[in-house]
Parts: C-alpha cells; structure tokens; sequence
C-alpha cells in the first residue's frame, strides 16, 4: 500500500511539473498546490500563503501529549490513551497535518528542493514558540536541539530540511540553536512501517558531546520535520534527558493524523 501510494504521489508530482514548465512558459507562474492558481517566488499563491499556511494560534482542542487534534476525546486522543509513544517527550506540537496538499506541500519541499518554504515554515514554527506558553520564557524562546539528518545526507544532497529550519530561527529570529544530537544509523524511516520504528527507538541517537553546552537548558525545543509515530521524537528526548535537559517539548512542521 505503501508503495502504491508513493507511486501516486509521484505521479500527480509528474504531472504538476509538466503543468509548471507550461505555464513558466506563458510567464504565467506555476500552479499553486493549493488552489490551482498561479504562484511565482513559491509552488504556493500569495493568498494561501497568508490564510492555508498561517494557522490560528494558539492550538485548541489537541491532545496534551502528542498534540494531534482531538475529535471527541477529552485531553488526551485513544492513541495516547491506549499505547503512548511518548515518555521522555512532555508535549508535542505541530503546525499542520500530514495530509491532503499539506502533505504535497512537504513533499514538494522535502524532495523537490523548494527550499524557499523552509523559511515560510520557520515563520510559522516561531509563531507557534510565542504562542504556546510552554514553549517560551519571558521573551525569549527555548533553546531549539535540531532532529539530525541520518549519516551522508548532507553530503549526497547538500542541505537538510530541519538544519534549514534552525539555521532560520536562528538567524533571522534570534533562537538559540544547540545540534546537540547525531544520528547513528543510515536507514531511511519513511521506508518503515509503525512496529519497525518503534522497535528501533534505542541507540538510533546518540549525543553530541563536544556540542552539548557546559550550562545544559533545563527545557528544549525537539526539532522535527514531520511526526509519524514520535518514535525519533523520543528517541532523541531520552538522549537529551541523559545529558541534563529535564523537559523536553517536541515540535513537527506537519504530523501523521
């Protein structure tokens, strides 16, 4: 199922590039993943940019531990009821679901290399640091520890999307970016299903050490892309709790419904 999806996805990528080479053309743009109409600068229009990708904050109704939206549940969803993924992360956050033309939307940054929206997400992602209480002191939000890319990415591809994401808050919001953590083993996790993931969750991360600041922050902002099982999200908390950090608050661009 996995791969007839991917497939798919590939497919309607296909097609929406050769519908953008038309119209780049014409000097028309290219269709907005959105809502079909044309875009320029990015594969999304000026208006779904301010009201699809501008998300009213702060969240209500979500789950306190994984932080997906709740539908009749009351605190926590029947996930985390029946078998939490989540022990060393305190609370997840994320600003859109994975699904519909969100989902192209990351894939269109995640393979495609529209790296123009990472600082669009970055936007959003403060947004969200200076909204949700816990996840800001005062006037400055917690330090960010970024998810590490898997070994060579960065080599073989020449950028990563959540270094991307620090390196813009960092830079152009002034938050404190720790990299923390390195990633231990090379397998792709998209390629795995739920059971696979979670019984990889020990020694996947691992710390930095000679990165790990000598005043360790008592909380963190836990980087992420997108959040499908929170299996890296807690893999990576429970490293961070072995070097001192006591609270540890996971952050996703889009999760898995």
């Amino acid at each position: 199922m996995n791969n007839i999806i991917r497939c798919a996805a590939r497919g309607v990528f296909a097609a929406k590039d050769g519908a953008r080479s038309v119209i780049l053309a014409a000097g028309g743009g290219v269709p907005c993943l959105c809502c079909g109409r044309p875009a320029y600068r990015l594969p999304v229009c000026g208006s779904c940019l301010r009201v699809q990708l501008h998300p009213e904050l702060p969240q209500k109704n979500r789950c306190r531990l994984c932080g997906r939206e709740l539908l009749s549940e009351d605190g926590l969803c029947m996930e985390c009821r029946r078998a939490p993924v989540f022990s060393a992360v305190t609370r997840a956050f994320s600003l859109f679901p994975y699904v519909f033309w969100y989902r192209e939307l990351l894939y269109a940054w995640k393979t495609h290399g529209e790296r123009g929206l990472s600082g669009v997400f970055a936007r959003e992602l403060y947004r969200l640091f200076r909204a949700e209480e816990a996840l800001h002191c005062g006037p400055d939000v917690l330090p960010v520890v970024p998810v590490p890319p898997r070994p060579g990415k960065l080599r073989m591809h020449g950028w990563d999307q959540v270094h991307d994401l620090a390196h813009a808050l960092e830079c152009r919001w002034g938050a404190a970016v720790h990299h923390m953590l390195k990633r231990t083993g090379g397998a792709q996790q998209k390629t795995q299903n739920r059971a696979e993931r979670l019984s990889r969750l020990s020694g996947a991360y691992t710390l930095c050490k000679k990165r790990v600041p000598s005043a360790v922050p008592q909380a963190v902002i836990l980087l992420d892309d997108i959040m499908t099982t929170g299996a890296t999200l807690e893999s990576c908390a429970r490293e961070l709790k072995t070097a001192g950090v006591e609270t540890v608050y996971a952050v996703a661009v889009a999760a898995v419904p």
